[in-house]
């Protein structure tokens, strides 16, 4: 897998970009580290830079094509991740930070399961086999298993688009039933949590404290744990938002003080560093 674009500019994979002093050129490295094409032009030449930018582009299609289909599925993932990392930040179809994050995750699964297959040997029963070894694990998860086979279909749907499949062997997949939980928790629950981890102390109570702090506020673990002291002020604590699409500026809302959360921040505050973040490390250990 090629390293990651250190600015994303929108061009395909494997095809780069230099502008020097006097020269302008763009062209295809190949996995063994060789140029396969470039062109050059004028620096100052904006037309010419469009047209080798589009002749690029379209030639790296076709080498794409013919390398994978004698690819892997491994090698199709890495391809994707690589398209997603060099797509403007501002574009609709890059995905959030975070859900690239968890994407990453969800990958690992799937390169276990089918990263040594070739693409022209992948079938759709292969997505079946994979959703029922779910359900027959120590502990079933057919919830994430759904999502991982939806992230390899969306990923087998780019090989398409590259023509290196010529359809979605994906496709038409049913996904497992899951049944939706919803619990309702009680002032005792939390009241429970917040005692077990005075009793345990150290970085539980930390973790019990943060816990309560995300109930009482409706907020994400996420913006919990990046919590900082110049966001707690007399009024109450000025949240913002960590979830949220390409492009869009960072939604910031003030949850008031409450009689619980004043209580919470003012025991937390004994345990903060004092450096800016208001969390020590154990913190982390929130799950997400």
């Amino acid at each position: 897998m090629s390293r990651h674009r250190k600015r994303p500019d929108g061009l395909p994979h494997r095809v780069y970009e230099r502008f020097g002093t006097r020269t302008y050129s763009i062209g295809y490295k190949g996995p063994d580290g060789t140029w396969r094409f470039r062109f050059k032009c004028s620096v100052t030449d904006a037309i010419a830079i469009a047209r080798l930018r589009l002749a690029a582009t379209l030639r790296a299609r076709g080498i794409a094509r013919d390398y994978s289909r004698r690819g892997s599925v491994a090698d199709l993932i890495d391809a994707w991740f690589d398209r997603q990392q060099s797509l403007p930040h501002d574009c609709p179809s890059r995905r959030a930070y975070t859900t690239l994050a968890e994407n990453k995750r969800e990958a690992e699964k799937l390169r276990l399961a089918f990263g040594q297959l070739p693409l022209d040997a992948l079938r759709r029963s292969d997505a079946y086999l994979y959703l029922d070894q779910s359900l027959l694990a120590r502990r079933p998860r057919a919830a994430k298993a759904n999502k991982e086979i939806s992230l390899m279909h969306t990923i087998l749907e780019y090989g398409v688009r590259l023509g290196m499949l010529d359809a979605n062997p994906f496709d038409g997949v049913a996904r497992l039933r899951t049944v939706a939980r919803d619990i309702y928790v009680a002032d005792e629950a939390l009241a429970l949590t917040t005692e077990v981890g005075r009793r345990l102390g150290g970085s539980n109570l930390i973790v019990a404290l943060a816990l309560r702090t995300a109930f009482l506020c409706l907020r994400r673990s996420s913006e919990v744990r990046g919590l900082r002291r110049e966001q707690i002020g007399e009024a109450g604590i000025q949240w913002t938002a960590t979830k949220r699409r390409n492009g869009q500026t960072c939604r910031s809302i003030l949850i008031l003080w409450s009689c619980g959360a004043m209580n919470c921040a003012q025991r937390s505050t004994k345990h903060w560093r004092s450096s800016g973040s208001a969390w020590t490390a154990a913190v982390m250990s929130l799950a997400t």
